[in-house]
């Protein structure tokens, strides 16, 4: 005579499953998570990227865009450069952007706030995209761009989840540096190589912790700067595991 599994039977294995499901669902969620930033941050550089070179082939050259600094005029410009190679599906300008920027200082990624007026993206020396993929590209002028020169010309911010949560650097707001060159760098790869995240600001316990986690999410692929970032440096362990 077959015999079939009793009730009680058939609970317990189902309790078992259960236990295991909540033991293994977290870290799986989280990995995706991870993975799926990974993979829009990775799409956005390109798209900056490819963005820069063409405006810079094709717009002869940083030097004479007529960048000068810190300041609405150049964001203005270097938009006007750079927006016919992105998808925009809202031009915010450089007002306040409610459907383009969080509208509030971002959280660093020790869970602070970002206290200085200078990183308010709805400040006027931002200028704000929100493009096709989701993601919103925040332009900002830095310095004086001539010819040959060595310093950063222009910041560009991604926010890659738009306006949603959490708004922190490190998790879904990530920048990067543009040269005269035409140079797009994530921010920051080869500073203080063998002191791990701490010196790239891209671990929690430090003070200005996110500013550096671009070129590891991008690099290394993954986010474990946010669970074992005393482990971690650029010449050493790329991972918690």
């Amino acid at each position: 005579m077959n015999r079939g599994f009793t009730l009680a039977e058939v609970l317990i294995t189902l309790g078992v499953i259960g236990v295991i499901a909540a033991l293994t669902m977290p870290t799986v969620i989280r990995n995706f998570k991870v993975k799926q930033t990974v993979t829009q941050l990775k799409k956005d550089y390109s798209l900056i990227s490819n963005a820069v070179l063409m405006a810079k082939n094709e717009n002869d050259g940083l030097e004479n865009w007529g960048l000068t600094g810190d300041n609405e005029e150049s964001a203005t410009l270097l938009a006007d450069k750079l927006k016919p190679y992105f998808k925009v599906i809202k031009d915010c300008g450089t007002e306040k952007g409610e459907e383009c920027v969080y509208q509030d200082n971002f959280y660093m990624l020790n869970g602070s706030k970002e206290d200085t007026n200078d990183y308010k993206f709805f400040e006027k020396k931002y200028y704000k995209l929100l493009i096709a993929n989701g993601s919103s590209v925040i332009l900002r002028g830095k310095t004086e761009c001539s010819l040959l020169s060595t310093k950063q010309c222009a910041e560009i911010y991604v926010d890659i989840n738009n306006k949603k949560s959490p708004n922190m650097l490190g998790k879904d707001i990530f920048y990067f540096m543009v040269y005269q060159n035409g140079q797009v760098i994530p921010a920051i790869i080869g500073i203080d190589p063998n002191d791990g995240t701490n010196k790239h600001r891209c671990n929690p316990k430090a003070a200005t912790a996110g500013w550096s986690c671009t070129a590891w999410v991008i690099y290394n692929e993954n986010m474990d700067y946010l669970y074992c970032a005393d482990k971690l440096s650029w010449n050493g362990k790329k991972s918690c595991k």
